[in-house]
C-alpha cells in the first residue's frame, strides 16, 4: 500500500490500485455537509447552537443513525419526543421524518452516519 497525504483527508492507494479517503480533517467535516465514506455510507457533523432547530425530511433509502457527540438535544419523530446527551445515540429509520432541537444554553454537535438500504 502507498499513501499520500492531501488537505482535506488522507487517500490511500489499495490493493486493487483504487484510491480511498480514509481520513478526514475536522475542516473538512464542519462544512454541515454529508460526505461518503463508502459506497451507500455517508456521515455529516451537524452543530446546533443554543436555540437552533434543524429539520430532516424522511429518507426513502436510508437509515440515520445519530449520535450526540457534546450537548443536550431533543429529539421529535414518530410522535415521540425526547431528550438524549453526550455518547446517546438514536435511529431514523428510511421514510421517517426528524426533528433536532437544542433549547439548552450549551451547543451541541449531533454525528449523523447515513447507511442505504440495499
Amino acid at each position: 500500500l502507498r499513501s499520500t497525504l492531501r488537505p482535506p483527508s488522507f487517500t490511500t492507494i489499495t490493493d486493487t490500485n483504487t484510491t480511498a479517503d480514509i481520513a478526514f480533517s475536522t475542516a473538512y467535516l464542519s462544512q454541515n455537509q454529508a460526505i461518503a465514506v463508502s459506497e451507500g455510507t455517508t456521515f455529516r457533523i451537524v452543530d446546533l447552537h443554543p436555540g437552533s432547530v434543524v429539520q430532516w425530511r424522511a429518507e426513502q433509502n436510508q437509515v440515520r443513525i445519530c449520535s450526540v457527540a457534546q450537548g443536550l438535544v431533543r429529539v421529535k419523530m414518530l410522535g415521540k419526543d425526547f431528550k438524549i446527551g453526550p455518547n446517546g445515540m438514536w435511529r431514523v429509520d428510511a421514510g421517517v421524518e426528524c426533528k433536532v432541537e437544542n433549547h439548552f444554553y450549551t451547543a451541541a454537535t449531533v454525528h449523523v452516519t447515513g447507511v442505504a438500504e440495499f
